[in-house]
């Protein structure tokens, strides 16, 4: 029943806002969910469980209704600059006792998608 973790890349249409987004960090694969809802809220969710989740290569997030592109890119540096291991200049979250980090992106053509990747040293 947990093979789903092992699976190589994993893309979901759509998540209810009910839905515990945790449970995607266990994957080991990539993740792709689109028509997320990017809130504050989840993206506080995200961040807090970005170093609980040891084994996650990359997760894209597309919100298909923003359209505020700066007011997304603020969010983000908002949100994810209140953990001290943060750096919003280049967008990196380094790991203790690590050369491993956590890199941030803001992309797609309508600046919509969230993108987090574990970047291995």
């Amino acid at each position: 029943m947990e093979q789903w973790k092992n699976a190589a890349i994993i893309s979901i249409y759509s998540l209810s806002n009910e839905f515990p987004i945790e449970v995607l960090f266990r994957a080991r694969g990539k993740i792709e969910v689109y028509d997320f809802e990017l809130t504050e809220d989840r993206i506080v969710k995200i961040r807090d469980i970005l170093f609980k989740a040891p084994d996650f290569e990359r997760f894209k997030f597309c919100d298909e209704e923003y359209d505020d592109r700066e007011e997304l890119a603020a969010l983000i540096d908002n949100v994810m600059g209140a953990h001290p291991a943060y750096n919003p200049r280049t967008k990196i979250y380094r790991i203790d006792d690590s050369n491993d980090y956590i890199q941030i992106f803001i992309e797609g053509v309508r600046k919509n998608e969230l993108r987090i990747q574990k970047i291995r040293n």
